[in-house]
């Protein structure tokens, strides 16, 4: 957090500077809200489709596996009164390798959702920051920033070109 101060710090400094001089207009920074680019662009919603049913499989993953070994835990204790010790024994250390088992696959399953969600975040970054570089040299825009709460305390709306990136993205 300390660095994206000291940036804008930074930032407004250099915009104070160039304003003294004559070489910056006021209204050359805009900003842009790329959350709602992805809530709102016809690509960020399939984005968002997608990783919805992503998470949604990854889940279903989840639940089986765990429905497979709350089957087996149960089956075992039925069984324990029936079987011999050492049967007992061999069964509870099949189901703790099992459990194991199921633990890497689900942290497995994790990471690959996280991965996809990354790539995916970044497919549509990659659309919107190429949009946004066309949208600021055909009109002439010196800076844009990303629209949170972190950095961008205020923004007037007339210097919120999100809309602009939504509507070439398809939104």
């Amino acid at each position: 957090m300390n660095i994206k101060f000291c940036l804008l710090a930074s930032l407004i400094f250099q915009t104070t500077v160039f304003a003294q001089n004559d070489k910056f207009e006021v209204n050359s920074v805009y900003v842009v809200d790329m959350q709602k680019v992805l809530e709102e662009s016809k690509q960020g919603k399939k984005t968002v489709a997608a990783l919805k049913e992503k998470f949604q499989e990854s889940q279903k993953i989840a639940e089986k596996v765990t429905s497979e070994l709350n089957t087996l835990r149960v089956s075992l204790e039925k069984q324990a009164s029936l079987l011999s010790d050492e049967v007992f024994q061999q069964k509870q250390e099949a189901l703790v390798l099992k459990k194991r088992e199921s633990e890497n696959l689900l942290q497995e399953e994790k990471v690959k959702t996280e991965q996809f969600r990354a790539r995916e975040i970044s497919n549509i970054v990659e659309q919107a920051n190429k949009i946004i570089n066309e949208i600021s040299q055909k009109k002439n825009y010196q800076l844009v920033v990303e629209k949170s709460s972190q950095i961008v305390i205020y923004a007037d709306k007339q210097l919120d070109i999100t809309s602009d990136v939504i509507s070439k993205m398809g939104g």
